[in-house]
C-alpha cells in the first residue's frame, strides 16, 4: 500500500504462519506492479531475518524492519553471526529509523483468523505486515 494514497500495489496470500518468507516476494510484486523498486520498505518484526537483511543489502534495497514487537525489548544481536541484523539495528537506532520502526509496528493491518494477508506498501514508501 502506498503510504500517502493508501493504494494497494501488491497483495499475496499464504497458509504459512511465518511471515519472514513473504518480505522479498512482496517487494518484488510491488516492483513489478509499479515499475519501480520502493524507495523505502517498512515491515514489522515478523519479517525480520538475517537472510532477508542480507538479501535486501545485496539488492541495494532500503528497508527498516522492526527487530522486536512494539513495546518489547530488543534481544541482543551477535554481530559476528548476524552482521546484517546488526546493521539493521544500527539503522533503527537513528532518529529516522526510530520513526520508521514506530510506523512499521503500528500499521492498521490485521490478519483475520485462519488467513495471512500480506500488504506491500509501495511507491514512495513500501511496507509489508500483519499483526
Amino acid at each position: 500500500m502506498d503510504e500517502d494514497s493508501h493504494l494497494m500495489v501488491a497483495t499475496g496470500l499464504t497458509d504459512c504462519a511465518a511471515d519472514s518468507g513473504q518480505l522479498l516476494p512482496m517487494i518484488e510484486a510491488t516492483t513489478r506492479n509499479t515499475g519501480a523498486a520502493p524507495m523505502m520498505t517498512l515491515a514489522d518484526s515478523g519479517y525480520a531475518s538475517e537472510d532477508n537483511f542480507a538479501t535486501l543489502e545485496a539488492r541495494q534495497l532500503t528497508a527498516c524492519v522492526a527487530l522486536a514487537r512494539e513495546g518489547k525489548t530488543l534481544r541482543p544481536v551477535d554481530p559476528e553471526h548476524h552482521p546484517a541484523t546488526q546493521r539493521m539495528a544500527e539503522r533503527l537506532a537513528t532518529p529516522e529509523g526510530k520513526d520508521h520502526d514506530r510506523r512499521a509496528n503500528t500499521f492498521p493491518s490485521r490478519s483475520s483468523a485462519g488467513s495471512n494477508r500480506r500488504w506491500a506498501f509501495g511507491d514512495s514508501v513500501s511496507a509489508a505486515g500483519t499483526q
